[in-house]
């Protein structure tokens, strides 16, 4: 079993009482997760998140940590990849332009997650004679650096209490070593979703365990077989599938369980245990 996954299972942290992302940010920070390996980050928010909102978190800050080893230890990061695509004349998508020694960026991007406390943002860009559609570059940037703006929504339709906004470059100076090379986009997309139903499978543990001893052991081979995949998303397409089948089993099958239909805003949340569903299966029948 993946390190420090089985000390968790077998001792779990007591649940969170975060009504806000600030009070989740500060669990967070309190237990080192930042600084913890990606499957451990993943596994040990959803023990102790009492929200979806921060089962996602979790996964999203794991899958982060996993495919961009270059973030600085501690905080939280983003990667910031969508690009206004209604109004790209007032919002254009972040170029990469050399002014004398210096790399410069400039540009919108339109969805940045938990963008109130966040450290650090790695974005997309292009150069100028690239195509439009296909950014190359992953710029790493402090969230503090002069010219760098996070702007918020006011509130999210989905996953409310997770802040959600934008950023916004103008003319930064790209550090030497905050120029990463290839966007890795494609492998944070399976990363995120391996890591986020990790982060699923643990919440939903913590929350049956130990009342439903059928059901948690069922959980806990899931949650041990997603840690071993998330070591390396992009080789175990099939395996990640038939774990997802298995928790969307238990989603469904939901309303028969009464410590499930308790959690706040089940209902409503539910579904980030399933928006990658269909993507992961799709992805399975074609490797």
């Amino acid at each position: 079993m993946t390190t420090g996954i089985e000390e968790l299972l077998n001792t779990p942290p007591l649940r969170a009482n975060a009504t806000t992302e600030e009070a989740w940010r500060a669990i967070w920070d309190a237990a080192g997760l930042s600084k913890a390996p990606p499957v451990v980050q993943a596994v040990g928010g959803g023990l102790r998140a009492d929200h979806l909102d921060w089962v996602f978190a979790s996964g999203y800050q794991a899958a982060m940590r996993h495919c961009f080893p270059e973030l600085p230890a501690g905080g939280w990061a983003a990667l910031a990849a969508s690009e206004d695509r209604h109004d790209p004349e007032k919002h254009p998508g972040v170029m990469l332009a050399l002014d004398g020694d210096t790399w410069r960026v400039s540009g919108f991007k339109s969805w940045v997650a938990q963008s109130r406390h966040l450290d650090h943002l790695i974005i997309t860009a292009r150069t100028a004679d690239e195509e439009q559609e296909k950014p190359r570059h992953a710029i790493l940037l402090d969230c503090r650096t002069p010219g760098v703006t996070l702007s918020h929504r006011d509130k999210a339709g989905f996953l409310p209490r997770m802040s959600q906004g934008f950023a916004a470059m103008d003319n930064v100076a790209v550090p030497e070593a905050g120029r990463l090379g290839d966007n890795r986009l494609r492998p944070f997309v399976r990363a995120e979703s391996a890591y986020v139903l990790l982060a699923g499978a643990a919440f939903l543990w913590a929350h049956v365990a130990p009342a439903h001893t059928g059901l948690a052991d069922k959980l806990r081979q899931i949650v041990t077989g997603l840690a071993n995949c998330c070591q390396d998303p992009m080789q175990h397409p099939k395996e990640i599938a038939q774990l997802d089948l298995r928790i969307q089993g238990i989603v469904k099958n939901a309303s028969q369980i009464p410590e499930i239909m308790q959690i706040s805003d089940w209902q409503s949340d539910q579904k980030v245990l399933s928006i990658y569903s269909e993507g992961l299966q799709r992805r399975a029948a074609r490797s």
